[in-house]
């Protein structure tokens, strides 16, 4: 019952409004706005007093869902919504942008952890090459990396592999003493029946770096191989298996293998 209807004063839709108000404060808070133990007290604690505030109930509650609450509660009914419509309008507003921003949170971590996964590949590959000062092997100091596979049904997986592709060429490419085959040259290998022994002599280069890439919910594998592009031997193998929330522990993972390629 809204304060107006409660001090026996006419009503319009607006009285439902109200009551919508407290309905969504009971379904946010598991409890009513206003009480009383007697309907008398009732009455009187809806017209006169003021409710307890729903994030004094739950911190976890948008602001402007609150917002929509409160005005839904007015007690005088020119400072309500006028009209259901418009509530609607900031309810589904207000749906969509928790959403918008989880979407927004979400990229933020797949492109950080595809940054921290690229770190950690390519300290690797310098400390396989370089690890003692001086390249291990003439011949193994030219290097192409294949365009990873995607082993999940998501195309935005698909771009998120390519991905890992392009910016580890860069990454290597800095190297001075490190040849590394263009990005052109390697993504027509992208669906090849070739194996590593012909694209390497296609290529003219020691070793190729080839990978894959698996996401299932928050879960994220990726693996990496150097391979000896003459005798197809594995010079080195990872497999980088985490959850998208731990962009951190990755972060720390390339760390550490960056201060042992430093000390070696």
């Amino acid at each position: 019952m809204s304060p107006e209807q409660a001090r026996g004063e006419s009503v319009d839709h607006r009285t439902d409004i109200w009551s919508l108000g407290v309905l969504i404060y009971e379904m946010l808070t598991g409890a009513r706005p206003f009480k009383g133990e007697f309907d008398s007290a009732l009455i009187y604690s809806i017209t006169n007093t003021e409710y307890e505030p729903i994030t004094k109930a739950r911190k976890d509650i948008p602001s402007q869902l609150v917002n929509i609450v409160e005005r839904c509660l007015e007690k005088d009914p020119s400072k309500r919504y006028q009209n259901a419509a418009d509530v609607i309008v900031e309810l589904k507003r207000c749906r969509l942008e928790p959403a918008q921003t989880m979407a927004s949170r979400r990229r933020f971590i797949t492109y950080s952890l595809l940054a921290f996964a690229i770190l950690a590949v390519a300290i690797t590959v310098y400390s396989v090459f370089f690890k003692s000062g001086e390249p291990i092997q003439v011949v193994k100091t030219s290097i192409a990396i294949l365009p990873f596979k995607n082993l999940s049904d998501s195309k935005e997986d698909e771009y998120f592999a390519d991905g890992i592709t392009e910016d580890l060429i860069t990454q290597l490419s800095k190297i001075a003493d490190l040849k590394v085959i263009s990005r052109t040259s390697v993504m027509q290998y992208k669906t090849t029946s070739k194996n590593v022994r012909e694209i390497g002599k296609d290529l003219d280069v020691g070793s190729v770096l080839e990978g894959s890439v698996r996401r299932a919910g928050s879960q994220l594998r990726i693996v990496a191989q150097l391979i000896d592009a003459h005798n197809e031997g594995h010079l080195w193998a990872e497999t980088y298996d985490k959850e998208m929330t731990q962009i951190f522990a990755v972060q720390s993972d390339c760390r550490s293998r960056d201060r042992e390629s430093a000390q070696s």
